[in-house]
């Protein structure tokens, strides 16, 4: 069944659109190519084949100064000339691959990557790939500025997978350390010891989105046997607290402020675990009439709130005592 694509609440983001397809396919090539990789798609899809009228567009460009902002360079000069051109042959590599039952296929990334050292990189993806993001599958919206925060390759590839997991009533993902050394394409002379693994291609990459991001990731470990384990990924929306608590604030306003904070915990948690439901609830809730036209969202959101509750509080009562119960193990 085809999942609703729901709206994105802050709509001055710049966000790119990813199908999970890509979201979950091997990618060769660094942390920088990927970034450039992910801006460029954003500018592509917004614009029109120039040569090709007829066929989707797969051409855009990058001025030096907003080429080097992106990556988080310093000013044009002959030392970032150099690294642009790295940049540029590297891009050049950058493989994309699909593994299904019927196939497998590798596509590079682009026809064609040129810079001109007057001012320009211009880029052609590979027109079989951008016929891929048709807008009959899942799709992923990763925000540019929380890209641009990441630096780690794996992290990015992670945030790539948390998001295309957005909308779905179970968001989480999981590998093996042994999946996980195929989808990065890790040799077994790297990261010979397993803390080290662990540690660098697990642990500091979910630090990272948990800290500069608006995702949080959870780890979950399963034994699986001597040396083998299993990683779960566990993918939530961080909860701005609505109310900040003060050292000047009473026993009473600080009590207050609490349960406003955990209530709007407990709303974001329903509105991500059953996002189709939501959706279906909220839009109903919206037509009907009302006498205070100006609270219908805030009305809509709180009746859809507390219609999930009641049909979903065992559930989710449920749900927590498990995650605490092996918390404590």
């Amino acid at each position: 069944m085809r999942r609703n694509i729901l709206p994105v609440e802050n709509s001055k983001k710049e966000i790119v659109q990813q199908p999970n397809e890509l979201s979950k396919a091997n990618f060769s090539g660094s942390a920088t190519a990927y970034k450039i990789i992910l801006f460029g798609l954003f500018k592509v899809l917004k614009d029109k084949n120039p040569v090709e009228l007829e066929k989707r567009n797969v051409y855009t460009s990058f001025t030096k100064q907003e080429f080097l902002q992106k990556l988080g360079m310093g000013r044009p000069g002959k030392e970032t000339d150099l690294l642009i051109e790295r940049t540029c042959k590297d891009m050049g590599k950058c493989l994309v691959t699909f593994k299904t039952k019927e196939k497998f296929s590798v596509i590079p990334w682009f026809s064609s990557v040129e810079f001109f050292p007057s001012g320009a990189i211009n880029l052609k993806f590979n027109q079989e790939i951008i016929d891929l993001l048709n807008f009959e599958m899942g799709y992923s919206a990763l925000e540019l500025v929380e890209v641009g925060n990441l630096q780690s390759f794996y992290a990015l590839r992670y945030y790539a997978l948390a998001k295309s997991k957005s909308g779905y009533q179970n968001p989480w993902f999981e590998f093996t350390e042994n999946d996980l050394r195929t989808f990065f394409e890790i040799p077994l002379t790297r990261y010979k010891a397993r803390k080290d693994f662990v540690k660098y291609v697990i642990q500091n990459p979910v630090d990272e989105i948990n800290e500069k991001t608006s995702l949080h990731i959870e780890l979950e470990k399963e034994k699986l046997g001597v040396g083998n384990y299993k990683w779960r990924f566990i993918c939530s929306n961080k909860v701005e607290q609505v109310k900040k608590i003060k050292k000047t604030d009473s026993r009473r306003e600080i009590e207050e402020k609490r349960e406003i904070n955990r209530e709007q915990e407990d709303l974001a948690w329903y509105k991500m675990n059953y996002a189709e439901e939501w959706q279906e609830i909220f839009e109903d809730e919206m037509s009907q009439p009302t006498l205070f036209s100006g609270l219908k969202r805030q009305t809509a959101e709180a009746n859809t709130y507390l219609k999930l509750k009641e049909k979903y509080q065992f559930e989710r009562n449920k749900n927590d005592t498990r995650r605490n119960f092996e918390k404590e193990k």
